[in-house]
């Protein structure tokens, strides 16, 4: 059960999908937050697994961790203003 004020049951009176979703599970201190990382055509995704044929070998831990690779994908790659100045001071 979800304590928070959000109502999963609720979702169907919601005309465009969230971008976030927020749960508490029974009387945990913790919100899990949930993310819309993909949309998918249904002729695209198994219905049973909701996976992606290029996913059939991975695990749902693995796919989610394609999607946890692009929040930090910019992090050790400097930016074009580090770029130009690496360049110029060569």
């Amino acid at each position: 059960m979800t304590t928070s004020d959000f109502d999963p049951s609720l979702m169907e009176k919601y005309k465009e999908p969230k971008d976030l979703l927020h749960f508490q599970w029974g009387l945990s201190s913790t919100v899990y937050r949930y993310a819309l990382v993909d949309t998918i055509p249904l002729n695209k995704i198994n219905k049973r697994t909701k996976k992606k044929e290029e996913e059939i070998d991975l695990s749902h831990k693995e796919i989610s961790q394609q999607y946890l690779k692009c929040k930090n994908c910019t992090v050790n790659q400097p930016n074009i203003f580090n770029k130009i100045t690496t360049f110029f001071n060569k």
